[in-house]
């Protein structure tokens, strides 16, 4: 099993609401994904081509693309705009009627690569950053980064075989987010 770090925004208000969209607008974007190489972040279970939870980064394509596939649909038109703006991901999900898909901001941010590790791995480093896991899921970048920046973590990322991972995070924190309120999660 995987833990996978990566930063989110729960905090910036958002104008936009979660809209849905005809089964047709949800099979252009999965092409259009599909045509471009780029590889949507599949939820646990999807298989790429027939997914119908997911999550992609807008940025990649134009805003005139999207009012292209989005035409009558204003609405879900304003949501990948607004994802634009905030440099978040997009996210496509079922809804519970069959047949409804939603389309909504993310609260991942799509300019951060995600870090991935074994549990075993995040355990480490989440010993070295001083978290209890159990108990915290997220913390502010601005914090990870005051922790980072200790020179007893340092070490401590050192002895555990870690600083590959210590300068990984280090770039994830230093990413400019924006008029974004970043917190650094991991599940």
């Amino acid at each position: 099993m995987l833990t996978i770090f990566r930063i989110i925004d729960t905090q910036t208000p958002l104008a936009s609401e979660p809209e849905y969209i005809p089964a047709h607008q949800l099979a252009t974007i999965a092409n259009m994904l599909i045509d471009n190489g780029l590889i949507a972040d599949l939820d646990d279970g999807e298989i790429e081509g027939t997914a119908c939870n997911f999550e992609f980064n807008p940025s990649c394509f134009s805003l005139a693309q999207f009012a292209t596939i989005f035409a009558g649909n204003d609405a879900a038109l304003n949501v990948v705009e607004e994802a634009q703006y905030h440099g978040r991901s997009v996210r496509i999900s079922d809804h519970d009627d069959a047949g409804r898909t939603m389309i909504s901001v993310s609260q991942h941010l799509a300019v951060s690569p995600d870090l991935a590790m074994s549990r075993e791995r995040a355990k480490r480093v989440h010993d070295c950053l001083g978290i209890n896991n159990r108990v915290t899921r997220s913390l502010p970048l601005i914090e990870i980064q005051h922790r980072l920046a200790k020179p007893m973590v340092i070490e401590l990322f050192k002895e555990h075989d870690l600083l590959t991972t210590y300068e990984f995070l280090l770039r994830m924190c230093s990413i400019d987010c924006g008029n974004a309120t970043p917190m650094l999660a991991w599940g």
